[in-house]
């Protein structure tokens, strides 16, 4: 029987993708048909997971007539989900890619501000949640009124639930959380955010695991997987360390890759797996991610082929 995993998205979004010729100012620019998407750290979880078979209850906040929109959409792809009623409208991104060039650009809204007692509210559903939770992945950046300090307490009612607690969160907010004896299960920074959380610039591999490795020494967190972009992941434990390289593949967007590797991490750990399987997994679909067209992964895609071609050191 697998493990329940439940996400929270505090400041989730639409994502609106469209092509156009050329980015150049002052001209009305033609786009093709906007796609539109479901998209923040943990509904982009959830969502994978369930492409994965698997199955994620997301909870986030949600209002307006984008709020609606949310809903709708991940009613018709089958993803669980419960949204906290707010009174700001939530936020719309856009993603604009550049034909000529291949280049994506990204336009990220600050998203609604949450009063506090819709941030209580929050938290308040995530105590009550029922029956018992196995993983929380707590995902995404916070939105304006989110007190900074808001995933270090999702962390505290994680454990209080007796859920293993993954946090994947930048700036600020992070470093809320990497504190000594957090009782966080598993942290996934990017190299610029461990070089911030650990004070220091990282030129190289080994100094990228050092710096990871005084995480674990400080018990800032039990496991850490350093996100390295098209170079893989590297996963450290206080008896391991273990570097995997994303196979090659033909970049087709980098959003929500590393949402798609905790996403096929967690899926597995649910299912019984170790952590070092279950890291390895999430690389091969982080890497099926960016191959894929949008925040999920293309219906194309053989996992298998991804996996086979993920090298673990």
């Amino acid at each position: 029987m697998s493990g329940r995993i439940v996400t929270l998205t505090p400041n989730p979004v639409m994502d609106i993708r469209t092509r156009v010729s050329q980015v150049v100012s002052d001209r009305k620019l033609r786009c093709s048909e906007p796609v539109r998407q479901p998209g923040g750290g943990g509904l982009n979880v959830a969502r994978t997971i369930n492409w994965l078979g698997g199955r994620a209850c997301a909870l986030f906040p949600a209002g307006g007539g984008t709020g609606e929109d949310l809903r709708h959409c991940l009613d018709t792809e089958g993803v669980a989900y419960e949204a906290i009623p707010i009174a700001g409208e939530t936020r719309e991104n856009m993603i604009v890619l550049e034909e000529k060039s291949g280049h994506e650009y990204r336009f990220a809204m600050p998203g609604p501000v949450l009063s506090q007692e819709e941030c209580g509210a929050l938290l308040d559903r995530l105590r009550s949640l029922d029956p018992p939770v196995d993983f929380l992945v707590a995902s995404g950046s916070l939105p304006p009124g989110a007190p900074e300090d808001f995933f270090a307490e999702v962390v505290r009612v994680g454990n209080q639930l007796g859920a293993r607690v993954i946090v994947d969160t930048h700036e600020r907010p992070l470093s809320h959380v990497a504190v000594p004896d957090s009782g966080v299960f598993l942290l996934k920074p990017n190299r610029g955010e461990l070089e911030r959380l650990t004070d220091r610039t990282l030129s190289s591999e080994e100094e990228e695991e050092a710096a990871a490795r005084e995480l674990i020494a400080d018990q800032q967190a039990r496991a850490v997987v350093l996100s390295r972009g098209a170079k893989g992941a590297m996963l450290l434990t206080a008896d391991q360390t273990i570097r995997y390289r994303s196979p090659p593949v033909g970049v087709i967007t980098r959003v929500g890759a590393g949402d798609n590797l905790i996403a096929g991490l967690v899926h597995k750990l649910s299912q019984g797996a170790s952590l070092a399987e279950a890291v390895h997994f999430g690389v091969a679909v982080g890497a099926a991610a960016v191959a894929s067209i949008g925040t999920g992964i293309g219906g194309w895609v053989d996992l298998e082929e991804f996996l086979q071609q993920t090298e673990v050191a």
